[in-house]
């Protein structure tokens, strides 16, 4: 029989309140009888509750109400109103204050782009499209199709040039110097884009 709090651990004794198996770790002696934790939580509550029940003792004494004094109390539904009042009114400020901070301090900032960063944007727009055109040839490349009539960039004017090195096929980009390279290029054997600076 093993332990329930600890599985792998063979059990010595049953709790002698609730019959559960643990072994020496959970196992609590006290006098005759051997419990577990919970058991003994269970029997120092009982204890704690039945000596304070003894101290307080029944008392034959009739409860004495007083009599509230009109002038100074005032009627417990004015009390919850002016409460409730509160509450609504820091539920709506702190609304405010989130909207007004969610409305400055995230909002994004109008900046007008110039025509410099419009121009560099096109051109990334543009250089990225044509590293998708070549990817696209070196995948089929790679796939055994013809290099012949392969798609071209939207910026080039000329075809692709077409070189056959061994049994590898290389396609180039006709002018790379428009986007700042040297070569641009894919192969058969490579299907990624290589720039050459």
């Amino acid at each position: 029989m093993k332990c329930n709090n600890h599985p792998n651990v063979a059990a010595i004794a049953n709790c002698g309140k609730c019959d559960s198996p643990m072994c020496g770790l959970c196992a609590n002696f006290s006098g005759s009888e051997v419990l577990c934790e919970k058991c003994v939580a269970i029997r120092e509550t009982e204890r704690y509750v039945a000596a304070q029940s003894k101290q307080l003792g029944p008392k034959n004494k009739p409860l004495k109400v007083d009599q509230p004094d009109d002038k100074k109390t005032t009627s417990p539904g004015r009390r919850k109103s002016t409460s409730k009042a509160w509450q609504w009114a820091i539920i709506v400020a702190s609304l405010i204050f989130v909207t007004v901070r969610m409305f400055f301090f995230s909002a994004p900032t109008s900046q007008s782009l110039g025509e410099p960063d419009i121009a560099r944007q096109i051109a990334l727009t543009s250089f990225a499209q044509c590293l998708l055109v070549f990817r696209e040839i070196g995948v089929s490349l790679a796939n055994g199709l013809n290099a012949q009539n392969t798609p071209r960039c939207a910026d080039s004017d000329r075809a692709n040039i077409v070189t056959t090195i061994g049994s590898d096929i290389r396609v180039a980009h006709p002018d790379p110097g428009f986007y700042g390279y040297r070569q641009i290029y894919v192969s058969r054997n490579n299907p990624d884009p290589i720039l050459i600076e």
